[in-house]
């Protein structure tokens, strides 16, 4: 077949496309956006994120003045067995409601923006019906807010959700940023509200608020356009075949390309190739030394990511070894014991010992669901409950506390969990 004979396939950008959530890792390193994108895979934290939004986005549309009746009705949206469901029980809705202004102001759930950065235009609003469902202008940046939240002095605030990881500064936050600008500008603010509130996995709540007026309003749009126009670069430096720059990080474990990533793929081969001697550790200074702790960090990122995509390649088809063998999917059975029908069982066989040999414990969560669920029947403050029953459960002499190091990172002079980075 001759060459004229071959009709070109436009090719698709290999790259993630950059919406409002990755603002910020854009802002860190460009190349995030630019080098080929690995397949998105789903985690267990990502899935329970999205099952806690969707639990807080059905409350707030079955709000109508009873709080109780919107988290019956909320809940029922959760599965029984969903693993981020203790959280959604736990959570005191009624607090929820009046931290983020939703008691008395009007809620809008799930508004999908865009903004442009070069004009620095919102967009309109798209129907939610299609969650995600952006459209296709490449000189637009998309995003879909949680609650934007209207008080009834026509004051508007656009909240975002978190779990128990702190982010930026609110007033910082390149996300929010996001949000506010293509929120403001479509509706002709000069001044916007902005506010993260995290939700812990026992239900605790803390908001971290900001009022953006118009000076920052423009701030945060030339932060954004800086972005935007570094990623744009690092784009066309791709396409041209030629090196960009990445930048190497914490930030590195959520990259969508970190398997195509140039630092990355250099600190893996350098790693196979030239593994450090465990001896040479204790030599290395303190400096040396952290250096060394970020980037095993990143290496274990990596080899996460990696180990992910090859197993769920072996497991549609298998892959050949070097040495002739073949890793293939193979049926395992995991087999458990019930504690309680087994420890008769082994007391014949080996008398009192069984004891020793069969723990018999209830998780820290199942306590905290339970209580949780005494305090919405009772109306009790949940904190309350929990205290007493952990109490109760203490003086019975059923709770074993340890206590253990652990590392955190922390900013340099903090002296307090809140200080962590």
């Amino acid at each position: 077949m001759s060459d004229d004979a071959v009709t070109p396939v436009p090719r698709a950008p290999a790259w993630r496309r950059l919406t409002a959530s990755g603002l910020r890792l854009a802002a860190l390193c460009a190349a995030a956006y630019a080098l080929p994108a690995d397949d998105a895979e789903s985690t267990d934290a990502q899935a329970a994120g999205t099952g806690r939004h969707a639990f807080l986005d059905a409350l707030a549309v079955a709000y109508r003045g009873d709080a109780d009746a919107a988290r019956a009705t909320a809940l029922a949206t959760v599965p029984a067995d969903a693993p981020h469901r203790a959280t959604c029980e736990s959570i005191d809705v009624a607090d929820l409601l009046a931290l983020t202004g939703a008691d008395v102001g009007t809620v809008e759930v799930g508004v999908q923006l865009d903004w442009d950065p070069w004009a620095d235009d919102g967009g309109e609003f798209v129907s939610a019906a299609q969650h995600r469902a952006y459209r296709t202008d490449p000189s637009r940046i998309y995003g879909t807010s949680d609650w934007i939240v209207t008080a009834p002095d026509g004051a508007v605030t656009v909240i975002d959700f978190k779990g128990s990881e702190r982010n930026d500064p609110a007033r910082e936050h390149a996300q929010l940023a996001f949000y506010a600008l293509a929120v403001a500008r479509a509706r002709g603010l000069a001044t916007i509200g902005v506010a993260l509130v995290y939700v812990h996995e026992d239900g605790h709540l803390y908001a971290d608020r900001a009022h953006l007026d118009e000076w920052d309003l423009s701030a945060a749009a030339a932060r954004l356009l800086d972005t935007w126009v570094r990623v744009t670069a690092a784009r066309a430096e791709v396409d041209a075949g030629r090196p960009v720059g990445t930048s190497t990080g914490g930030h590195c474990a959520r990259c969508p390309a970190m398997a195509s990533c140039p630092s990355m793929v250099s600190l893996v081969r350098e790693l196979a190739t030239n593994p450090p001697a465990a001896e040479t550790l204790p030599s290395l200074s303190d400096e040396a030394a952290g250096e060394a702790w970020v980037k095993l960090a990143m290496v274990k990122a990596v080899v996460d990511r990696m180990d992910a995509a090859l197993r769920q390649r072996a497991m549609r088809a298998g892959l050949p070894l070097p040495d002739g063998r073949r890793l293939m999917p193979c049926d395992t059975t995991r087999r458990t014991v019930d504690a309680r029908r087994a420890l008769p069982v082994l007391r014949e066989l080996v008398g009192d010992r069984a004891e020793s040999v069969v723990e018999q414990s209830v998780p820290s969560t199942a306590v905290d669901s339970l209580a949780s669920e005494v305090a919405k029947a009772s109306g009790e403050k949940i904190k309350a409950v929990k205290t007493r029953v952990w109490d109760a459960l203490r003086a019975a002499g059923a709770v074993r506390d340890s206590t253990y190091p652990v590392l955190r990172v922390r900013k340099a002079g903090a002296g307090s969990d809140d200080a962590d980075a």
